[in-house]
Formats: structure tokens, sequence, C-alpha cells
């Protein structure tokens, strides 16, 4: 989900790969609205985001 990535550095800056793992977020992530989809996907409640880095050949 992209707006919690966007989320995420708007309130700690930096690059998306510098919290790249667990624990690497030093202040919470500015506020964000999600809408459910009938996806199914449950996107919008994980804690995780899924990023490709595609230079690194990693996800």
């Amino acid at each position: 989900m992209i707006a919690r990535s966007i989320a995420l550095l708007a309130a700690n800056g930096g690059k998306i790969a510098d919290y790249e793992r667990l624990n690497k977020v030093p202040k919470a992530t500015l506020p964000w609205v999600i809408i459910n989809t009938t996806s199914g996907s449950g996107a919008e409640v994980a804690i995780f985001d899924i990023i490709s880095d595609k230079s690194r050949k990693v996800k």
C-alpha cells in the first residue's frame, strides 16, 4: 500500500530502502486514511508494505 510508505517517508525522511527489515522506523508515520476494497488482499490492515527494488532484484 503506497499510502503507508508515503506517510512513513513524510514523517521520517530518507529513502524507502532505509527502512528495510523490522524495527527501522524511528518516529510514527503521519496519519493516513484507508478505504476497504472487495479485492480481498487485506493490504489495508497489514503492518508491512512490499516494495520492489529492481536495481537489486529484491522485493
